[in-house]
């Protein structure tokens, strides 16, 4: 799937709730490799390489601040 112009339109609701709180892996005991995982999962749902275009994908969306 293409990127789309913002937001999170293309991907689950699953993908969208793991991509949101990656920092909260000790506090919902899931592993390091689920949340690698999810990742993966969301980069390729949104057509991006890597985490640095997730990053930016993601302040262009409104979903964090730079």
């Amino acid at each position: 799937m293409q990127r789309s112009g913002g937001g999170l339109e293309g991907l689950s609701d699953r993908l969208q709730t793991a991509g949101g709180h990656l920092s909260l892996l000790s506090l919902l005991t899931i592993s390091l490799k689920t949340v690698e995982r999810h990742r993966s999962n969301i980069l390729q749902a949104l057509g991006l390489r890597d985490r640095t275009q997730l990053t930016r994908y993601a302040i262009r969306a409104g979903l964090i601040e730079p």
